[in-house]
């Protein structure tokens, strides 16, 4: 298997691992019910090209481990001036899974193995976490991941001059207006004593 999905039964993980190749809609690794519609629709804007990317699945036993890489493109507005601005994210990623019926009561909701003394310095292992036992489903991890390190700011240029404060001209693109206060005034020197 070289071009597939991202859900897939654990029969078909060969011996030596599987290969795989995918490109994915933002909108297709979301779970009907998880989020509000407005959100998904913001998230779905962000990232509207196909998320892309390759991973390895390899069974260890009745267990899965898959290593890979994705890159997705990240639209938004400029933080300085509102123009169109594109991030690419592009990162490995890495998930464990085991089948849901060997988990304890010890760990957390969701298949999420808990390390720690409860209620001190537990935490939960993001990477580890479960399946049914007869399908492994990605889609949720890689959005997870692809959520998590979106950017908190996107510029159109590293150098990007912004909007004025005053005069609200897009800096980039033009000079602000006449007599406007950030525009810098020339002034003549004043004799001292005056």
């Amino acid at each position: 298997m070289s071009a597939g999905s991202l859900r897939f039964g654990v029969i078909q993980i060969s011996d030596e691992g599987t290969y795989i190749q995918f490109s994915e809609m933002m909108k297709s690794l979301a779970r009907p019910g998880d989020e509000t519609a407005e959100y998904e629709k913001e998230l779905e804007s962000h990232f509207p090209s196909p998320i892309t990317g390759e991973f390895t699945a390899f069974k260890i036993g009745n267990k899965v481990h898959v290593r890979g890489h994705f890159e997705a493109d990240y639209l938004s507005d400029c933080d300085r001036c509102g123009e169109e601005a594109h991030e690419k994210i592009s990162s490995p990623w890495e998930v464990f899974l085991m089948p849901t019926d060997q988990f304890s009561e010890a760990d957390a909701d969701g298949g999420k193995f808990r390390h720690g003394k409860p209620g001190e310095d537990d935490h939960d292992d993001t990477d580890f976490s479960e399946y049914d036992g007869k399908t492994v489903d990605l889609r949720e991890f890689l959005r997870e991941e692809i959520v998590l390190l979106a950017p908190l700011q996107v510029y159109c240029a590293p150098d990007c001059k912004g909007i004025c404060l005053n005069c609200g001209k897009n800096l980039n693109k033009e000079k602000c207006i006449p007599g406007c206060p950030t525009v810098p005034i020339e002034v003549a020197p004043v004799p001292i004593g005056e």
